[in-house]
């Protein structure tokens, strides 16, 4: 069975691992999230940057503070999370934009993704997602089986079921003998929608992704 680790080395599928946007602490700047998904041997982690007018020339995520934003760790031995991150739409209703990590190589790449809700705040605490999401911090979506990749991919879309929620659609670029599968999800977070493509092409998962989180429209 291949490995998380080994899909990102061997394949250029995995996206870059930043992004921008506004509102994930309420403050009108705009945040980064840069994921890390080599460190600790593959477990991965990723970084919650919170835009400031002082934040200077450079950096150090070792010595992240809280009140500069917040470090996501707790990968388990190959997790590669942070292979993944977006976000940027509101998931969970409370005006603010969330965070969506994704670790494919969880638990023998059945895979993860972790939605981290944005909240309004001066400082922040550092997640494990070892330890479980508290039901105000966010929550881990888990995949189906051993070797599908869950969690490679992720995008926010603008409520596709008209509850007046934004939707989650998360792919498994390894699942269905490795055609790939796609999942499609609303608030409470139960499957609206499972799509299973029928040709032996990975990259079909990679272009869908690329196109809805480029598509300002309803629809897949």
């Amino acid at each position: 069975m291949k490995t998380a680790k080994n899909s990102l080395q061997n394949r250029k599928h995995h996206k870059s691992g930043h992004l921008t946007w506004k509102r994930v602490n309420g403050d009108g700047l705009k945040d980064v999230v840069i994921g890390a998904y080599g460190y600790n041997n593959y477990r991965g982690s990723a970084y919650v940057v919170l835009g400031s007018p002082t934040i200077g020339a450079s950096l150090a995520m070792a010595s992240l503070g809280s009140t500069q934003g917040y470090t996501v760790t707790g990968g388990g031995t190959g997790e590669v999370l942070g292979a993944f991150v977006g976000g940027g739409k509101d998931f969970n209703g409370d005006g603010l934009s969330d965070v969506i990590i994704g670790g494919s190589g969880w638990s023998a790449s059945q895979g993860s993704l972790y939605v981290l809700y944005g909240k309004q705040a001066s400082s922040f605490s550092q997640v494990d997602v070892s330890l479980g999401l508290a039901a105000d911090q966010g929550l881990a979506i888990r995949g189906e089986q051993a070797g599908d990749g869950f969690g490679g991919y992720a995008a926010m879309l603008e409520d596709v079921n008209l509850d007046g929620m934004n939707d989650l659609i998360v792919g498994a670029i390894e699942s269905n003998g490795q055609r790939g599968s796609a999942y499609l999800l609303y608030v409470p977070c139960k499957w609206l929608l499972k799509l299973n493509f029928n040709v032996l092409n990975r990259g079909m998962s990679r272009k869908l992704f690329s196109v809805l989180q480029s598509d300002k429209l309803h629809d897949m």
